[in-house]
């Protein structure tokens, strides 16, 4: 699970993450929820519920849960940015997720 309190309003929070773009590293904008209005401001969140079968299951831990989890960081980062106009806390993807980007491009 991904999450990510924006510092805004529910119905501004609603349309910034609507409008923020897809992220360059994606072709579409991973589904996520909107729960609010917790304090300090409502919480966006992203949670993959999955069942790893085939060749899912020895890949996904090593490899696509990575980029997944770096994607998703980076699509919360937009969302911030769309609301907020800047990220407290950018997201910086690591080593090994900046190696498994380079192998399969």
């Amino acid at each position: 699970m991904h999450e990510r309190v924006l510092p805004v309003s529910g119905a501004e929070a609603g349309l910034c993450s609507t409008a923020c773009p897809a992220p360059a590293t994606g072709s579409g904008r991973p589904p996520m929820r909107l729960d609010g209005p917790p304090a300090p401001g409502p919480l966006l969140r992203h949670t993959l519920a999955m069942r790893a079968r085939g060749w899912a299951r020895p890949t996904w831990p090593p490899a696509f849960r990575p980029l997944h989890d770096a994607v998703l960081e980076d699509s919360l980062d937009l969302a911030e940015r769309a609301c907020a106009g800047t990220v407290g806390r950018p997201a910086r993807w690591s080593r090994y997720v900046r190696l498994l980007r380079h192998l399969v491009r």
